[in-house]
């Protein structure tokens, strides 16, 4: 079963991954040397898997849950932070390029 959270509080801490890193020369620098990247869209989310990376998190707006419900069950222990339109688009303010419209998650590379 998913471990879904719903988010309630913009400034929830537990999706600061998702809000802490606005700048992208920062997130280039960053990212490589942790060895995480953010997927963005369901295509990228889904080839990240096939590649054999892992989920640290997903971030979606409820709509989508049983869109990605295959990928959610597959990996239970991942964190799904799920939240209304109003609450998700306060967080994503800080993340350039999230729409809203798809689906985000943090991946570890092999």
């Amino acid at each position: 079963m998913a471990r879904i959270i719903h988010l309630t509080d913009p400034n929830d801490s537990r999706v600061a991954d998702y809000t802490s890193l606005t700048d992208v020369a920062l997130r280039r620098k960053l990212e490589p040397e942790r060895g995480m990247y953010l997927a963005e869209s369901s295509k990228v989310l889904r080839r990240a898997l096939d590649a054999g990376h892992q989920p640290r998190s997903f971030f979606m707006a409820q709509k989508w849950v049983d869109d990605l419900a295959d990928v959610l069950e597959a990996h239970p222990e991942v964190p799904v932070y799920v939240g209304s339109d109003e609450v998700l688009e306060a967080i994503c303010e800080c993340l350039p390029g999230w729409s809203g419209t798809g689906w985000s998650g943090w991946f570890r590379s092999r």
